[in-house]
């Protein structure tokens, strides 16, 4: 994950991981938090974080659903907004990796579960 540092080879610069792989041309990188270590609320920071050291948005929001439902080996039900599959969607007022975005609204279970211009959980 990006909280994984490395030097190069003359301890000169410090990098991220994420970032580090996907400048060598890996594309299938996955994020997550240590469950029962880090909390769940950490996962958009490990995004941000990785963005921050160069990974860009989309890959680094495809590490963070598509590349970890594949890597459970359930992306055939989760991990990418297609029709037929389970989803949780969250709408943001901007880029869901920059964290001056807040959420909008949030749909779960094909339902809306909240609403922030009312405010309201439902």
């Amino acid at each position: 994950g990006p909280r994984v540092w490395w030097m190069d080879e003359q301890d000169r610069t410090i990098n991220s991981c994420a970032g580090m792989w996907y400048a060598r041309g890996n594309e299938k990188i996955g994020l997550n938090t240590d469950a029962g270590v880090l909390p769940q609320e950490d996962l958009r920071m490990q995004g941000s974080v990785s963005v921050h050291h160069g990974w860009r948005t989309y890959p680094a929001l495809r590490g963070l659903t598509r590349m970890a439902a594949e890597s459970l080996g359930l992306d055939d039900r989760i991990g990418s907004l297609q029709p037929g599959m389970e989803a949780d969607i969250v709408v943001w007022t901007g880029d869901p990796l920059d964290f001056r975005s807040g959420v909008e609204q949030v749909f779960a279970l094909g339902r809306i579960a909240y609403d922030a211009k009312n405010r309201r959980l439902y």
